[in-house]
């Protein structure tokens, strides 16, 4: 994984994960200062520990306190999915366009925008056959996200994430609580790639 925001020193995250994230103060580096967004109040107080500043936006207007902090940053990651309504990010777009020394750009986006291969491997260099809208949406994001990061002359990292999952939903919960189940089908792979939210 490309972690360019281990150089950061000011880095804005929208849409904060849970704490253990890896990109928190618990995580042993010095000297960053995190700062990010939640939509819920209850999220804020979840995350205390685990950031510097929080601010709450809920992706349908823009927050009435992350400017300052985005303006600031030096390093920014967009983990925010764009929904039927558009993308929520570009509620802080003219706060990104301030962040006058910004120097690295990353976009958490899914292997969703990949498609059905029937169980063939991918990479990277695979084409882009989304079967659905939220896969679509997220094609036109990541362009847009290369876009940008072109108009900036800044580097982008796009992450292409799969099966992630957070507290009580891994495949070990599952096999405690019974709801555990196997998907086989004949001569494809049965490989999974599953990402701990802690590890995101």
């Amino acid at each position: 994984m490309d972690r360019g925001y281990l150089n950061a020193r000011l880095l804005f995250r929208l849409g904060l994960f849970l704490p253990g994230s890896g990109l928190g103060p618990q995580d042993g580096r010095t000297g960053v200062t995190l700062s990010g967004t939640v939509r819920t109040p209850e999220k804020a107080t979840a995350l205390a520990a685990a950031a510097d500043h929080i601010h709450l936006f809920d992706g349908t207007a823009p927050g009435p306190s992350p400017g300052p902090d985005l303006r600031a940053a030096s390093h920014v990651v967009l983990s925010i999915a764009p929904g039927p309504d558009g993308d929520p990010a570009l509620q802080h777009r003219a706060d990104l366009d301030a962040a006058t020394n910004l120097q690295w750009l990353c976009y958490y986006s899914t292997i969703g925008v990949y498609g059905d291969f029937g169980g063939n491997w991918i990479d990277e260099t695979a084409p882009l056959v989304p079967r659905n809208e939220r896969s679509d949406r997220r094609v036109l994001a990541e362009q847009a996200r290369r876009d940008y990061a072109r108009e900036r002359s800044v580097p982008l990292t796009i992450l292409r994430l799969a099966g992630i999952y957070g507290p009580g939903r891994s495949a070990f919960d599952k096999l405690r609580d019974g709801s555990a189940h196997r998907i086989v089908k004949p001569g494809r792979c049965s490989i999974a790639s599953m990402l701990p939210i802690s590890g995101a």
